[in-house]
């Protein structure tokens, strides 16, 4: 399920600077988006193991130290969506661009079909 969602992911840093950020802050933007998909990846891959200290122990106890990190990667993100959803507007006060106040209106089902006949689009899905 992560996989599907990963090349979204990947796109949305550019798009979301575009309409937040001038010229010459928008590369610096993009790339911290960037980069923090990367970090995130890796806090969740390495985050099980502060919780799991040795595999060799009993079942019990390795189950409950696995449960305990899952629980706690779940309230984190919880958390993190919580305050998204509370403190992301919508699109900012000013437009940095000319562009950002043209209004786009791009249909869903259209879209998806361009993108499903996209040979590199459809590479790129299948290797995330």
């Amino acid at each position: 399920l992560c996989g599907l969602s990963q090349p979204f992911f990947l796109v949305a840093p550019a798009m979301l600077a575009t309409q937040w950020f001038e010229d010459p802050k928008r590369r610096l933007a993009i790339t911290i988006g960037g980069a923090a998909n990367a970090i995130g990846m890796i806090v969740g891959l390495l985050m099980p193991s502060i919780f799991v200290t040795s595999p060799t122990q009993d079942d019990d106890t390795t189950k409950n130290e696995v449960f305990l990190s899952l629980v706690v990667q779940a309230g984190l993100c919880f958390v993190l969506m919580v305050l998204t959803i509370f403190s992301f507007q919508d699109k900012p006060e000013n437009p940095p661009s000319s562009n950002a106040l043209v209004k786009r209106k791009e249909e869903l089902l259209p879209t998806i079909r361009t993108l499903l006949t996209d040979i590199e689009f459809i590479k790129k899905f299948i290797n995330f």
